[in-house]
Parts: structure tokens; sequence; C-alpha cells
């Protein structure tokens, strides 16, 4: 149709008048034998909406640009909800009972699905690749501890803490890193013992609840995914020194903050825990967290 028309146009004839009927014919002939008999089909059968659903987007794709958008308005609307129904169908069969962030075809597969969903508008947080309740781990809960060596085993900065971890959407990019932040926790932080002048230090016991600021785990995923948590949590207060006769005794301001750290550590997506020692000069960091 369109070579007859460029050919009228070269012989100096002019459009065909009846160019609008047949183009319409022709697109709901289209419309009526390769494109609505696979709507059906594509809502329930993920393979086969891969082969479908661009044919009937395509469809719809054509139709706007000759400019028969009003005419098949009521087919666009079949073509969005037969492919939006095949999307879904897709993303829940993808996610299955969970998402295993250690399986990178599934976590591609997943965000390709709620990125074509999210174009089409769909807000629901059922198909929204960053929605940790989707994911297999929901996070982690365990305890934590910090030990400061100030006189050798005499005298102690000890800060403990038990946390749980919650998935942190906003900086987690599926496939690539997976962040948590703090979801609740509480830090407990002592000071006790006798330093190298023959003065008892004793501060606390004191208990600061902790914000989800207060922390963070990155865990990178990929071939070899690996894990690094800092927990950092500013806490100023006093120890009370108490020293022999012939010295004097006082109260020293300090700040409990630093609750943990860890190197990068190698993360085993086997592993039913994320626990570890880390020594840093005078001070052990100790951490134990499971699922």
């Amino acid at each position: 149709m369109f070579q007859d028309e460029r050919d009228r146009l070269a012989r100096g004839e002019g459009i065909d008048p009846e160019r609008a009927e047949k183009l319409q014919a022709i697109l709901q002939e289209y419309w009526d034998k390769g494109v609505e008999p696979t709507l059906n089909a594509m809502m329930p059968d993920c393979q086969a909406a891969k082969d479908l659903a661009p044919r009937a987007l395509t469809f719809e794709h054509t139709v706007e640009l000759l400019g028969y958008h009003d005419v098949f308005l009521s087919q666009d609307s079949q073509v969005h909800g037969a492919v939006i129904a095949a999307l879904e169908n897709c993303f829940r069969r993808t996610v299955g009972e969970c998402l295993d962030r250690s399986n990178p075809q599934q976590m591609q597969d997943a965000s390709g699905y709620s990125r074509q969903l999210a174009l089409f508008g769909i807000t629901d947080p059922e198909y929204n690749v960053t929605n940790p309740d989707l994911y297999c781990e929901a996070g982690w809960i365990g305890t934590t501890t910090r030990t400061l060596k100030l006189n050798g085993d005499a005298l102690t900065d000890v800060i403990t803490a038990e946390v749980e971890w919650e998935i942190d959407s906003a900086n987690t990019r599926p496939g690539i890193v997976t962040q948590y932040r703090i979801k609740s926790g509480t830090m407990h932080w002592e000071q006790k013992g006798t330093d190298q002048d023959g003065c008892t230090h004793q501060g606390g016991p004191q208990s600061v609840d902790l914000t989800p600021q207060d922390g963070v785990i990155v865990k990178t995923e990929g071939q070899q995914p690996t894990y690094q948590a800092t927990g950092m949590a500013i806490h100023y207060t006093q120890v009370t020194v108490t020293c022999p006769p012939t010295l004097p005794s006082y109260t020293s301001d300090v700040s409990a903050s630093d609750w943990l750290i860890t190197p990068v550590v190698p993360f085993d997506a086997r592993a039913t825990e994320l626990s570890g020692t880390y020594q840093m000069g005078d001070i052990t960091y100790t951490w134990q967290f499971h699922p």
C-alpha cells in the first residue's frame, strides 16, 4: 500500500482517497487474526509472553504512528491489560517462594520484569524488586562485642550490642549490592579495672538505643560476594577514676562509639550466619548474626 502511494506520487497523482479506510481495514484484520488471539495465551504462559507481548506492543505502536489511536482505543486498552497481566505472572513465577540474591539469573529476570511493570505505572510492592519482603533473607539478628584493653587485661573498655538488621531498599541495587541498616538495637558500655598508676576506673554500665544510621552492612553480589560491617554511635559519658592516696582522684570524659568494625569478608551464600573476629591494635571486634 505504501509502495503504491509512492508510485502515485511519482506519477504526479494524488493520494488514494480511500487510503484511510484501507489502512484501518488492514490494521483491524491484523488485530483480529494476529494480535487479539494471542492475548489470552500470553497472560498465563511466561514463555509465550516473551514472543507475543512484543508483537502486541508493536501493533499498539504502529497504531499510534499512523494516527489511529482514537479508532483503536479499546484494542489499546486490551493490549495494556494483557501485557501487564503477563509481566506480573512472569514476575511471580520468577520470584517463586523468594528472591535469592546469590542467583544472578533470577535477579536479572526479576529486575527486568519489575522495570517493565514500573514503565506501565505499576507501583504495587508485590512487583517491586527492591521490596525486602520478597527476599529469602529478610535481614540478620545477633550480637557484637568490642573490647579495648587499656592496661593489658587489668583495664578494659567494652561495648556490646544486640542488633537486628533489615534490608535498606533505598541503597540496595539488586544483583550488585545489598545494604542493611539497623532495624532495632541496643548498645551497652562499661569501662572498669585498674590502670598503670593503680587507679581504679568505673564507667557505666550504660545502655543506649541504636538508630538506623548507627550501623551498616554492605554485601556485594556477583561471582565472589563479600560483606563488610560498620557500627558507630557517638555517645559521650564519664568514668570515675579512684586513685591511691598519693594521687588525686577524678572523673574523665570518654566517648563510647565504635561498636563494630569488620574487614571485607567473603560471603558464602550457603552460610547460616555472619560471624568473625577482627583485631585492630588493642581493640578486638567479634560479631555473630543469623537470619
